[in-house]
């Protein structure tokens, strides 16, 4: 029997609080009333990054914006969609994000990959959909990023209305609510991919919804 789709109903859902396994991993947190922002140093060990990477080299492609994003910038980079590889080593580091975050596959999208040279940038922009954008899958909820590549200058990812910025670091993991407890979207959320001065960043991203398959949680 195949499992009924169904909603977190993001209004009133555990998606807005930290995963049930936050408390378990020694977090440093970035606390700020508007928005909850986490990073976890070491998420992904070097040679798990370095694998990713290089899976992810003769695939990218010019990263696109979606309409919902142009009246807010735009972005230089290159992305790899690592789904279409069918491979059991990605849907590994799937599965970690998944077990870390407490929410099961079916509610979030496929990992992608983001490179970013030289003057490369990612301008002030949401994660998440306007309401009247929002698509079957529903709202975005957690936005999950890890580092692949140290990168020698530049290239931090700065929450603009929070004056916030995270530095790249080998295997971090930047994590954050795109919404508020309401279930509306927070604007403090926009951030902007600065640009790369010195070395290359690359970067995986998974976005969690709040619709899916099945139960939600793992």
């Amino acid at each position: 029997m195949s499992e009924k789709k169904a909603s977190l109903s993001y209004k009133k859902s555990a998606a807005l609080v930290p995963g049930k396994n936050f408390p378990k991993l020694k977090l440093n947190v970035v606390e700020k009333n508007q928005i909850q922002l986490y990073s976890i140093d070491n998420f992904l060990s070097p040679a798990e990054c370095e694998q990713i990477v290089v899976l992810s080299q003769p695939r990218f492609e010019y990263s696109t914006t979606e309409g919902y994003l142009e009246d807010l910038g735009f972005r230089t980079s290159k992305t790899c969609h690592l789904y279409k590889l069918d491979n059991p080593f990605i849907k590994s580091i799937e599965g970690k994000i998944a077990k870390c975050m407490g929410i099961r596959l079916p509610y979030s999208e496929d990992i992608q990959v983001q490179k970013y040279e030289i003057q490369e940038e990612y301008k002030a922009h949401r994660d998440y959909f306007k309401l009247t954008d929002v698509s079957k899958g529903g709202q975005r909820t957690w936005t999950f990023m890890v580092y692949l590549t140290e990168v020698a200058k530049g290239g931090g990812t700065k929450f603009v209305d929070l004056d916030v910025t995270i530095s790249p670091k080998l295997g971090r993991a930047v994590i954050w609510n795109n919404l508020h407890a309401t279930g509306e979207p927070n604007r403090s959320t926009v951030h902007q991919g600065l640009p790369v001065e010195e070395g290359t960043k690359i970067i995986i991203t998974k976005w969690f919804r709040d619709r899916g398959v099945g139960r939600a949680w793992c």
